[in-house]
């Protein structure tokens, strides 16, 4: 509809729901059109799970 920060809300309820590659995809759609949060919040959720699999090592 023309907002791109839209696809950063609407790969974050996708993830919520446990939609992972469905949020990443949409994400990365938002990424193509203009969005900045979109490409934030991707590698947050990456960084988050990274350091939840190191925790889960010790």
């Amino acid at each position: 509809m023309g907002e791109p920060e839209g696809y950063t809300v609407l790969g974050s309820y996708y993830y919520t729901l446990g939609l992972k590659e469905k949020a990443f995809k949409t994400w990365d759609e938002g990424e193509k059109n203009g969005s900045l949060k979109s490409g934030t919040t991707k590698a947050l959720i990456v960084f988050q799970e990274e350091l939840e699999k190191e925790a889960a090592k010790e």
